[in-house]
């Protein structure tokens, strides 16, 4: 019993760093908070003058809503007082692949030998594992 506790304990981590699936880094400078920013995806629609203040890349797993992307961005762009974001580009990328098995027990052949499926008869199946990528900038007005 206690060999199944520490398993389960040392495996705690993994699953819960699985859990997190939006990641959002960014570099530059930092300023008062914000709690109102822009968001724009063209230069020409911004209207004001501006300062870049840093760029930010977040990725998200291709499984879940890029609307929960742009909002982690937002509240990055915020906690570091961007007043807006200019979103540049959005790409999907590679980040893993895994085989997956067709089947699950065992096959009997003759002799009664045992095969599981997935080696004698079975098929699988190749994915691949893809992040949704978002690059953006920060934005600060320029005060007059």
């Amino acid at each position: 019993m206690k060999k199944r506790g520490l398993i389960l304990l040392l495996l705690l981590p993994l699953f819960l760093a699985g859990c997190e699936s939006v990641r959002v880094n960014y570099v530059g400078d930092s300023f008062a908070p914000t709690t109102e920013i822009g968001i724009f995806f063209s230069k020409s629609d911004i209207g004001k003058p501006y300062t870049i203040m840093g760029r930010a890349i977040g990725s998200i797993s291709d499984l879940d809503e890029t609307k929960t992307l742009q909002e982690h961005m937002v509240q990055e762009a915020k906690a570091h007082g961007a007043d807006a974001i200019l979103i540049e580009n959005m790409d999907k990328r590679i980040t893993g692949e895994y085989v997956d098995w067709g089947g699950a027990g065992t096959y009997y052949g003759p002799g009664g030998r045992r095969y599981p499926y997935g080696i004698a008869g079975g098929t699988s199946v190749r994915d691949y594992r893809q992040d949704i990528e978002i690059t953006a900038v920060f934005l600060k007005y320029k005060t007059e």
